[in-house]
Parts: structure tokens; sequence; C-alpha cells
């Protein structure tokens, strides 16, 4: 089967603050650097949506699936970890505002997070081994005959 598939995951950008308890140390410049980090996923999305309408992909399942975490379920975090908050609240909101707005043209989105039961990130030594389990949600949300529910975790 063929299908036409984007997966944004961009995780490798967090900021900290130079004062890692202090929120307020972090330059404005910082700040709005990783807020357009996290708007490259609307960019990425753009682009996807040409591919997604060509006419080869008529027939093709299409998504376009954003890696999530924990962050943006949080209304706080710690300071090490605002910016990457910060870029995946961004991200959670269009993600859900284009599931909706894409679903009659058969254009899936998605924000897919690995969580632990509790709801919490998982951990590394439980990540660097979810491949499988990764390889397999994909598979079903990129396959799946409509859109699901935006948020996957």
């Amino acid at each position: 089967m063929c299908s036409s598939l984007t997966c944004f995951s961009l995780a490798a950008s967090f900021n900290a603050p130079p004062t890692q308890t202090d929120l307020l140390s972090l330059p404005v410049e910082v700040y709005y650097d990783s807020a357009a980090i996290g708007l490259g996923a609307f960019t990425a999305a753009q682009a996807a949506l040409k591919g997604f309408r060509d006419e080869a992909h008529r027939d093709h399942p299409k998504a376009f699936i954003v890696t999530g975490n924990v962050l943006p379920y949080t209304q706080k975090a710690t300071p090490i970890y605002f910016t990457l908050g910060v870029q995946k609240a961004l991200e959670t909101r269009f993600i859900a505002t284009a599931s909706e707005n894409y679903e009659p043209e058969g254009i899936r989105f998605y924000f897919a997070s690995l969580l632990t039961k509790e709801g919490a990130s998982p951990g590394y030594e439980i990540f660097k081994k979810s491949g499988k389990i990764h390889s397999e949600v994909y598979w079903d949300l990129i396959n799946s005959k409509k859109q699901g529910h935006w948020d996957q975790r």
C-alpha cells in the first residue's frame, strides 16, 4: 500500500535559561527563536499539503504526525524545559485545528506522544527501547480510514 506521510520530529532544541532556576534570565531572542522552531511544524505542513493534494496521492492515505511529549499538557515546566514546552504547545494548537480542517480531504493530523500509564515522560531507558511500538502506532495512524483523535498518547 502506498501512503503519503510527513513526520515532524524536532526535540533537539531546548534552551535553558543562563540561570537554570530563573526563567526570566532567558534572553527574549532565545524565546523568539524557540517559538519559531515550534512554528516549523506549520511550515512543514504547508509543504506537505502540496504533496498530499498531488494527483499521484489521490487514493493514498495521507498523514502528518508531530512527535510530541508531555510538556504541552502541563501548565508549568521547570525553567530548563520552558522553551521546549512553548514549541510543543504551538504544535498541539496547530495539529488540533488542522485535524478538523483537513478531515474532509482525508488528510489526517496527529500529535503522537509516548507517555507512561500515569501520563508522564517514560524516561530514557524506556524511550530508547520504544522503536517497535512507535512504528506500530504510526503505521496504524497512517493507514486508518478516517481521522482519529488528534492527540495520540
